[in-house]
C-alpha cells in the first residue's frame, strides 16, 4: 500500500503507511530468543526497508535508519536500502510488477485426448511432476474440440483432482 501511495505521489500517506509497517515488525533488534529460536523481526524489518528504497524513497528509508540506535538495527536496515538499490539499478524500477505468488492446495482440472493411451500419459506426467493427485476419472466422450475449427468425434476425458486432501 506504501509503494502504491509514493508511486501516485502521496508522500505523506506512503510515509505513514511505511511508519505503520516498520512499527508492527515484532523485535526488529532481536535476533534469537530467550530460548534460542531465530526471530522474523530483523528480517521483516529489512524487507519493509527494501521496498520503501525500491517504491523510490531511499531518502525516507535512510532518514529512518539515522533516527535508530541499535548498530544492529541500523545494519539490518542498512542492507535492506541496499538490496532495494540493486534491485532498481539491476533490474529497472516496478521489475517484480507482473509477478504472481500463488499457494496452491487443491485444483480440478478436466484434460481431454482424442486416445485412451494420450490421457493416460497426461495422468502420468502428474506423477512424473510429483503432484499429489487424489482422484482421477477417465470417461469416453463424444464429439469435443480444442478450438471451433478443430473438432473430434469422439475421445477421452480425465477429470483430476490434484493438491491436498480437503478435510
Amino acid at each position: 500500500m506504501a509503494a502504491t501511495c509514493l508511486k501516485a505521489g502521496h508522500q505523506g500517506g506512503a510515509a505513514d503507511a511505511f511508519a505503520l509497517a516498520i512499527q508492527n515488525v515484532r523485535a526488529p533488534g532481536v535476533l534469537y530468543d530467550e530460548n534460542g529460536q531465530l526471530c522474523s523481526g530483523p528480517f521483516d524489518l529489512r524487507l519493509v526497508v527494501r521496498a520503501r528504497t525500491e517504491a523510490g524513497d531511499e531518502k525516507g528509508a535512510l532518514e529512518w535508519l539515522a533516527d535508530q540506535t541499535s548498530p544492529f538495527v541500523k545494519a539490518v536496515a542498512l542492507a535492506g536500502v541496499a538490496e532495494g538499490m540493486i534491485a532498481i539499478e539491476l533490474l529497472g524500477p516496478d521489475w517484480d510488477a507482473g509477478i504472481i505468488l500463488e499457494q496452491e492446495y487443491y485444483r480440478k482440472e478436466h484434460r481431454y485426448c482424442q486416445t485412451e493411451e494420450g490421457i493416460e500419459k497426461a495422468r502420468q506426467e502428474y506423477f512424473a511432476h510429483g503432484e499429489n493427485v487424489l482422484r482421477a476419472s477417465i470417461t469416453p466422450v463424444g464429439p469435443w474440440c480444442v478450438y471451433w475449427w478443430e473438432r473430434f468425434a469422439s475421445g477421452f476425458m480425465m477429470e483430476a483432482e490434484i493438491g491436498e486432501p480437503q478435510s
